[in-house]
């Protein structure tokens, strides 16, 4: 297989459950949302939306896709790592290119004084532009 496409990330730090969202077309066709799920030991999983049902008192979770070889699903699981990671190194790299916030304005830096417009520039000039 290895027909995979990554669309979109995005990262989700303030949700307690999904970390990131990392979205693939596969064979051109069907476009998948995956999720990096974290667990209560502290690690993260990737993985589709799943459902829950419960039977005779026991909960299961049904996912709503996968591919049905496994060799294919750890090609795609690597697939989305390697791009989740570029990704995160270039906000990683955008973060750290943001301006210094100083505290209580101290030693900050000047902004530049506004433009202002000239609104006389061509003022006496000819006349030969003017439409009347």
């Amino acid at each position: 297989m290895n027909n995979f496409e990554f669309i979109r990330y995005k990262s989700t730090p303030t949700d307690q459950y999904t970390k990131a969202l990392a979205t693939v077309r596969i064979d051109r066709k069907y476009v998948v949302t995956y999720a990096e799920k974290a667990l209560k030991t502290g690690g993260t999983f990737w993985a589709t939306a799943s459902h829950t049902i419960t039977e005779n008192g026991e909960k299961t979770h049904e996912q709503s896709f996968y591919l049905d070889s496994r060799s294919d699903e750890k090609m795609l699981l690597e697939f989305i790592r390697s791009h989740v990671m570029a990704e995160r190194k270039k906000e990683s790299a955008a973060s750290q290119a943001q301006p210094v916030h100083y505290p209580h304005g101290l030693c900050q830096p000047q902004a530049p004084a506004p433009v202002q417009p000239d609104f006389f520039a061509g003022v006496g000039e000819s006349q030969e532009q003017v439409p009347f």
